[in-house]
């Protein structure tokens, strides 16, 4: 029963969540670096992927994720002592996860924002400019 529980918790928490996490923390930045590039020029320099999402949020997931990862292994040999640990643990990583997400669409918005007020600002000047003519 504790090698199919072991097992388990490797293969679900160490490898599954582990790639998709990765893939996550190198996508979502691309993404939003890649539509950033297509908005028109506001004026404002467009943040590179890695101030998107700084390699150090990244470097602290890892090691929180692996720890997590070792307190699931301790837990799937000795369940009495570490099984709510390493649920708490675990459960941390993914809300860490959550907030380096959210901080990723925090960027995005704010400069989709920067550059909606932008256009609008040189689309009203635009205006004002050919009315006076």
């Amino acid at each position: 029963m504790q090698f199919n529980v072991l097992l388990g918790a490797l293969v679900i928490a160490g490898a599954a969540v582990s790639f998709i996490g990765g893939m996550l923390y190198k996508i979502m930045p691309f993404l939003v670096w890649f539509h950033l590039q297509t908005l028109p020029a506001s004026g404002k320099p467009l943040p590179n992927m890695k101030a998107i999402l700084p390699e150090k949020a990244q470097r602290r997931q890892l090691r929180l994720h692996l720890a997590s990862v070792g307190l699931l292994i301790a837990a799937a040999l000795w369940p009495t002592l570490f099984t709510y640990l390493a649920a708490l643990s675990f459960g941390a990583v993914m809300l860490f996860l959550m907030c380096n997400l959210i901080r990723v669409a925090r960027v995005y918005r704010d400069c989709l924002q920067h550059a909606v007020q932008a256009n609008l600002v040189s689309g009203m000047a635009e205006k004002i400019t050919h009315e006076q003519k």
